[in-house]
């Protein structure tokens, strides 16, 4: 976090002066769940941050400010208590968190001085990205020279830019597959081109968000069937041992590489296939053309949250989003009951103290029951049983709140045990 330590680089000629910048910031941070506040903040006008229609001025600014302070999160070989991971749990506890600035203190067994140098610190981080971005903004403004995106590059950077706020689940792709196919039949029919589609009776599960993939597939069908040279494209979906091949056959025997990637739907759809961890590319065959694309098949570990409290889902949520795992929500018995039919967790966060469940009760079920008992579970509450959790089959008691660093260092643990045991 060091690197982000300098004052925000507003400029001479920045309409705003430096300090009642930092000012405005600092309010933000610290009525950060204070939806009125943040609604006035002139930072919401300032950074001309555009609410989805769904959200307003105070819940994008706040989201804002929470992606800044995660990006702040040193890399995982950082020790703990080392000067950037401090500045960075201050900034969890004392603002995403809320609690205050005594408790904090405490927390990370600093002295009152060596906080409140570390907690300025920490700030003035957040101000000089927030500064940085807000001089980038004016400059983007005043350079009319600025050469525009073009249609197809504005539309796979804001395919992207969806991409990146939709959470990663594990997809049933035949299931993505066929309402690909009922979708695109018609044009097809349109162009007169006959579509064949050879699929396997089974397919690996991937890691990605099912609406995304959905169009990244669509988007490529769509432009290989104008350039279908016979009235026949075919299509054959292949699982190997790490990835999931495509191969779309019949395209014209001329099409290059670079007059394919001009396409709108190519672009968009090898753009988000590629963010999914994918690769997308033309070989030059004796029978002509094939483009061939690829998803990859990941296992990610599966986290389930057995929680009524929206803003502690979202919490957790939130910990956990920079991770690989998939996290899954039961609020209720019957949530939970459809869940265990379908699928095994390999860790569950389950809060005992909620006022439709007994999670008293739901520990001692998930022990005995056989396919169940070896999971690991985690009691995040308010409660203090701790013997009695442990006592009923618990793996671990972590009282609320429950910081970003205890969540993920708890669930790297158990799930790096699981591993091991499997």
């Amino acid at each position: 976090m060091t690197n982000q330590l300098s004052e925000p680089d507003l400029g001479e000629e920045s309409p705003i002066d430096k300090g009642a910048f930092a000012g405005y910031v600092k309010d933000a941070l610290a009525n950060l769940h204070d939806p009125v506040c943040l609604q006035t903040n002139p930072l919401a006008k300032l950074l001309v941050l555009e609410p989805a229609s769904e959200e307003n001025a105070a819940a994008c600014l706040r989201a804002l400010l929470l992606e800044i302070i995660e990006s702040l999160q040193p890399a995982a070989n950082i020790p703990l208590h080392s000067h950037e991971a401090t500045g960075y749990r201050i900034l969890v506890l004392r603002y995403a968190e809320a609690h205050e600035h005594a408790y904090v203190a405490k927390q990370l067994a600093l002295s009152r001085a060596s906080y409140y140098r570390r907690h300025q610190e920490a700030v003035e981080a957040v101000v000089s990205i927030l500064g940085n971005r807000y001089q980038k903004q004016v400059a983007a403004q005043d350079d009319s020279s600025k050469p525009q995106l073009s249609h197809d590059e504005r539309a796979k950077e804001e395919a992207l830019r969806l991409a990146r706020t939709l959470p990663r689940q594990s997809i049933d792709l035949l299931a993505v597959v066929e309402s690909v196919r009922q979708t695109i039949l018609p044009l097809a029919a349109e162009q007169r081109v006959t579509l064949t589609l050879d699929l396997p009776d089974a397919l690996p599960r991937v890691f990605a968000e099912p609406s995304m993939i959905r169009h990244a597939i669509l988007n490529v069908l769509t432009d290989a069937l104008r350039l279908s040279k016979s009235g026949l494209l075919q299509v054959a979906v292949r699982p190997q041992e790490a990835e999931i091949v495509w191969e779309i056959r019949g395209l014209e025997g001329s099409v290059a590489d670079q007059a394919l990637r001009q396409l709108t739907g190519f672009l968009v759809g090898s753009a988000l296939l590629e963010f999914y961890g994918g690769q997308v590319w033309l070989s030059c065959e004796a029978e002509g053309d094939v483009l061939r694309f690829t998803l990859p098949v990941i296992s990610p570990k599966m986290i389930l949250i057995i929680e009524d409290d929206t803003d502690t889902i979202n919490l957790y949520r939130r910990y956990l989003r920079r991770t690989n795992y998939v996290v899954q929500v039961a609020r209720s018995q019957e949530q939970l009951d459809a869940l265990l039919a379908d699928t095994r967790p390999d860790l569950i966060l389950l809060d005992v103290l909620m006022p439709r469940l007994d999670g008293w009760t739901i520990l001692q079920q998930l022990k005995t029951l056989p396919e169940m008992a070896r999971i690991p579970v985690v009691i995040c509450s308010v409660l203090s049983q701790e013997r009695l959790a442990l006592a009923l089959g618990a793996a671990r008691v972590l009282r609320k709140p429950v910081s970003s660093d205890t969540l993920v260092r708890t669930v790297e643990e158990f799930l790096a045990q699981v591993d091991s045991a499997g």
